[in-house]
């Protein structure tokens, strides 16, 4: 249909059908354990989330699915604990630490699981997954170095689940964002930001309209919300944190 260049609400339509023939398909092939269908259905993921950006379609998020990533992702952490014996942590330079670090990670998926059992605001559940992937990235530097093949691979198995969840919470890519091009930007919003605050009270001096206290305000709250963005990007705050503190900026702008 694309080749043959039919019009945009056609081919939309069209594949929105493929989208919910793929939704149907899903929770079959997803029961599946294994590891080769597993990188199919990701890179079946993937290319879907392109087209539906190339049709400018929206990528919504499924709460049955996430609910059934969740589950996978807590059946893959057991599984890893059950083939992590203490011997194997005898071999680690800090084995406390590694036990503090898993821990924490298993508890912030634990809660992570049971925000998705309550039904709880798509919010709280995505600032969930944020603590989930934090510590999921400290989890798995921490146990890469164990001996077990079994293990190891069941570590692969809990990466791919972070990162599918991630998709279907439409938070896009995962890969580690450079310190320097964030604090690069944040620093050229607040300069915006500064420079049009002034644009603004220049207006309102030489116009003087009905609304010039309520635009006053509005521009230098604004302006306050990118100088605490990019004093919390040059303090390095926890990406939680900074992705709170981008939805106020975007909020207020």
């Amino acid at each position: 249909m694309v080749v043959d260049e039919y019009d945009y609400e056609r081919i939309v339509s069209e594949y929105n059908g493929f989208d919910q023939s793929l939704a149907a398909l899903m929770p079959q092939l997803t029961s599946i354990r294994n590891p080769y269908i597993e990188r199919t259905i990701q890179r079946l993921y993937t290319a879907n989330d392109l087209v539906h950006e190339l049709l400018w379609m929206e990528n919504t998020t499924s709460k049955a699915e996430l609910k059934r990533m969740a589950d996978a992702l807590m059946q893959d952490v057991d599984q890893f604990y059950l083939r992590t014996g203490l011997v194997l942590l005898l071999g680690f330079k800090d084995p406390a630490r590694a036990l503090s670090t898993a821990s924490d990670f298993y508890g912030t998926v634990q809660n992570f699981h049971d925000l998705l059992e309550r039904g709880e605001a798509d919010n709280k559940v995505a600032e969930s997954y944020g603590y989930v992937e934090e510590e999921g990235r400290r989890f798995l530097a921490a146990f890469r170095q164990t001996k077990s093949q079994a293990a190891v691979a069941v570590l692969q198995e809990i990466e791919d689940d972070i990162a599918t969840i991630r998709r279907e919470l439409n938070l896009g890519d995962s890969a580690p964002v450079s310190q320097q091009k964030l604090r690069t930007v944040a620093a050229s919003l607040e300069d915006l930001a500064d420079q049009l605050d002034m644009d603004i009270r220049q207006w309102l001096n030489s116009e003087r309209p009905a609304y010039r206290t309520e635009a006053a305000t509005a521009s230098t709250t604004f302006l306050k919300r990118a100088q605490q963005l990019h004093r919390r990007v040059d303090t390095e705050s926890r990406p939680t944190e900074l992705l709170r503190e981008v939805d106020a900026v975007f909020a207020d702008w």
